[in-house]
């Protein structure tokens, strides 16, 4: 447990100082030979997890590797590790990175509101989309600018949406 912990601090110290480097636990097998019965128990440690909305399963070192500090959910993606460390491999709501469950960022949802705001904003008139009838009074008058600048802007928004 201390050796996962030890992991734990290492992979965030790497993010804190530049000078401090972290080895993933998957990937480099060479790199923990000294440490190989505790690389093997955390590799085989699982955690019963789901991806989007299924069951799934995620090995305690693959998730110590995938601790991003950047990551929205990080302190949830946090507290999952730590429980699964003392034992609960159970989590109450899923492991998410950048690459798993990243319909589960908590701003999706307004984030489609605006996309489908500036839409509506560009091209006018009623609509039946769910819109923020606010940021349309913010917006004000469409001239040649605004028009560019919510198209672009709702370009960036959507396709991000539809990673």
């Amino acid at each position: 447990m201390c050796w996962q912990v030890q992991r734990v601090i290492d992979k965030v110290r790497s993010f804190l100082n530049p000078s401090s480097h972290y080895v993933e636990i998957v990937e480099y097998k060479e790199h923990y030979r000294k440490d190989s019965e505790f690389r093997n128990l955390t590799m085989q440690t699982v955690i019963h997890d789901t991806e989007d909305g299924k069951d799934a399963e995620i090995t305690l070192a693959s998730a110590i590797d995938h601790l991003e500090p950047c990551h929205w959910d990080f302190i949830g993606n946090l507290t999952i590790v730590l429980r699964a460390i003392d034992g609960d491999l159970f989590p109450k709501k899923p492991f998410a990175t950048c690459g798993r469950n990243i319909r589960l960022t908590p701003i999706r949802d307004r984030m489609k509101v605006i996309s489908n705001t500036l839409r509506a904003f560009c091209e006018g008139g009623g609509t039946s989309m769910d819109v923020d009838a606010d940021i349309i009074r913010i917006l004000g008058q469409k001239t040649p600018v605004k028009h560019w600048l919510a198209v672009s802007l709702e370009k960036t928004i959507r396709l991000q949406l539809d990673l």
